[in-house]
């Protein structure tokens, strides 16, 4: 058997990985790892484990299915639910995905209140396994539920676990920047920053960067860590900030990545270098913006202009 290599990301699937709007997770069901990143090459033996919790007080029957999914047009990270697997590699993959509870193939599972179920998920991968990338959501719904579908909402408990895998070997890991823009004129900060890094890789890749502010001397005076996140094979993604990336959602129509500085002036100068995790080419791209505070000089101006009305009233008084 060939090396296998299994990672993890134990974050919280909102902001490292893929999400689906139409799935509704319940508060009182969790899923551990909520995304399974796999890397291997055939013939090899898939073997991890992950659990669920159920924090609630009621008992819970689940059911399992397995939907394949592919990035949104968006590219703010959403997924789009597939109805079938005619775009896998393979199509006929599916019927290699096991979920086994203690060595036993199971469809369903019940969980008590407040149980905590470790369970085993397992892919016999062959020697002539189509090379390519698979992407797949495991939902564990409450029943009775509403079927899943493309783009269904389902109201009842719930919990999915993304799955990234990659049948090798892979070919080189390609992309670059297809966005990084800025206003070109700001009244005062905050900043925002488009940037929109495409995957020409047949794989997906992880990406992480960051964008360094320097002012009109060429001083450092501002730097953004980009949140790092994978983007799939073939397709582009919108990566805002790791600080602020839940509160830029509302604020603005797609991810940015924010520079909080709130007084500007002056001409700037902003840098992104970003890589991607299993390659050692770093990307890079700068642009400028001029920040000029013209509210608060209005401000100033009108300041100034009545307290000048004031004095000349006052002099022509006594006069």
């Amino acid at each position: 058997m060939k090396k296998l290599t299994i990672i993890f990301l134990f974050a919280c699937l909102m902001l490292l990985g893929f999400h689906n709007k139409a799935f509704a997770q319940s508060a009182n069901l969790g899923i551990f790892p909520p995304i399974m990143q796999i890397e291997t090459t055939p013939p090899a033996e898939v073997k991890s484990k992950f659990y669920l919790q159920n924090d609630g007080d009621g008992m819970l029957n689940l059911n399992i299915e397995i939907k394949a999914f592919k990035p949104s047009s968006s590219n703010d990270g959403q997924i789009e639910i597939l109805d079938n697997f005619e775009d896998f590699p393979d199509p006929l993959f599916i019927n290699r995905i096991k979920i086994k509870d203690k060595g036993v193939v199971i469809k369903s599972l019940t969980l008590s209140p407040k149980q905590r179920k470790e369970l085993d998920f397992e892919i016999t991968i062959p020697p002539n396994e189509a090379k390519g990338d698979y992407y797949f959501t495991l939902f564990f719904v409450n029943v009775p539920s509403t079927n899943i579908s493309t783009n269904s909402t389902l109201t009842s408990a719930g919990v999915a676990m993304n799955v990234l895998l990659s049948v090798g070997p892979k070919g080189e890991t390609k992309g670059f920047i297809d966005k990084f823009s800025a206003p070109l004129f700001v009244d005062s900060g905050p900043v925002p920053f488009t940037v929109q890094i495409e995957n020409q890789s047949d794989h997906f890749v992880s990406a992480k960067g960051s964008i360094v502010i320097e002012n009109i001397f060429g001083q450092k005076v501002g730097k953004i860590d980009l949140l790092p996140v994978n983007i799939l094979s073939s397709s582009q993604r919108l990566i805002p900030d790791s600080k602020n990336a839940d509160l830029n959602a509302k604020a603005y129509p797609y991810p940015v990545a924010i520079w909080p500085e709130k007084f500007l002036i002056g001409p700037y100068k902003a840098t992104l270098t970003l890589g991607f995790s299993d390659s050692e080419q770093k990307f890079s791209r700068t642009i400028s913006f001029f920040a000029f505070p013209a509210t608060y000089l209005i401000g100033i101006l009108a300041a100034l202009g009545i307290v000048t009305f004031i004095i000349l009233r006052i002099r022509k008084k006594i006069d």
